[in-house]
């Protein structure tokens, strides 16, 4: 299945999301704040694990290395846990 599937980039802008974005990128102290969208996929056994075992199909991990979403954004340096609570102080660095 995961050889098939792909996560296009859906072309839009909204003014109040484009004016979010470039505010959180003026407080954002660590990286760089990058806005794009993807289109889930029709395909029934995908869609059969985003109705019942998301956790189970690895979706996070698929998502981020599907062709679309790669062009836009490098692989994590680490092993990120995307089901787990993190505590936002420790993750994201503001800067005033």
């Amino acid at each position: 299945m995961w050889e098939v599937i792909d996560f296009p980039e859906l072309q839009w802008s909204h003014p109040a999301v484009d004016a979010y974005v470039e505010e959180l990128a003026t407080l954002y102290g660590n990286g760089e704040v990058i806005f794009h969208s993807f289109q889930l996929p029709e395909h029934p056994t995908f869609e059969w694990y985003l109705q019942h075992q998301l956790h189970d199909c690895n979706f996070f991990r698929r998502f981020w290395s599907a062709p679309s979403p790669s062009r836009f954004f490098e692989p994590a340096s680490s092993d990120w846990n995307y089901y787990q609570t993190y505590n936002a102080k420790t993750v994201f660095r503001w800067q005033s």
